[in-house]
């Protein structure tokens, strides 16, 4: 009876053993799966916020391009008129009065061109804050995470100048090369299982995250895309 005991002690101590390993397993199985979850979640996460990130400046960009773009009729309108102006100015060199009146009308259309440069240049410049505006709010990221973005100077447009003091603009004919914008994120995921942590022997995941933009002309607009950023 003594000896039945000992075996019936030694097999419960034994199913309890083996008990507590599958436990074991199955618990660290799980932390796995649910760590393994958690950063790919938190990863996907973080691909769309790099991508919505670029999408919204390149979104300005298209726009300020548009306004750019508009206002080349008003430019040639301006030439024109110029144009005009001059000859009747030379024509009335000889009659003072009409000679006053037609410098003071060519006057005015230089004083509309200068403020169209001025709308054209304010233009440029804004599509340089925009970027400027999206590294700040990079740099002001939390200690955990590191971004470094690469993005155009400025819209990539041919200035075409004009001596009648009207230039106009179009886009570079390697204008969705050069506007191509690219982002890269790493990050430090702490590791809050002390059993993955300890098995993995770190206490956080450094994770990389790349997206890239670019502008792609479609019909007769342009509008932003994604761009693999390892794409020449």
């Amino acid at each position: 009876m003594a000896i039945e005991n000992c075996i019936k002690a030694n097999d419960s101590r034994g199913f309890l053993a083996l008990s507590l390993t599958l436990f074991l397993t199955i618990a660290s199985t799980l932390f796995a799966a649910a760590f393994t979850y958690k950063i790919m979640t938190f990863k996907n996460r973080q691909q769309f916020n790099c991508q919505k990130s670029l999408l919204d400046t390149q979104t300005s960009q298209a726009k300020l391009l548009r306004h750019l773009l508009n206002l080349n009729p008003v430019a040639l309108s301006l030439r024109k008129k110029r144009k005009i102006a001059t000859r009747v100015r030379n024509a009335a060199r000889s009659n003072p009065p009409a000679l006053a009146a037609a410098q003071l009308a060519l006057e005015i259309i230089k004083a509309q061109q200068r403020a169209l440069r001025a709308k054209q240049n304010h233009i440029i410049l804004q599509s340089s804050l925009a970027w400027g505006k999206l590294r700040l709010k990079l740099a002001s990221s939390k200690p955990n995470q590191r971004a470094r973005l690469t993005h155009p100077q400025k819209l990539a447009v041919i200035k075409q100048p004009d001596r009648w003091g009207s230039p106009t603009y179009k886009p570079s004919p390697s204008l969705e090369q050069l506007q191509i914008s690219s982002l890269t994120w790493a990050y430090d995921v702490k590791i809050e299982s002390a059993a993955i942590s300890k098995a993995l022997k770190q206490n956080s995941i450094r994770l990389h995250i790349a997206c890239g933009t670019t502008l792609k002309r479609r019909r007769s607009k342009w509008v932003p895309i994604l761009h693999n950023p390892g794409k020449a």
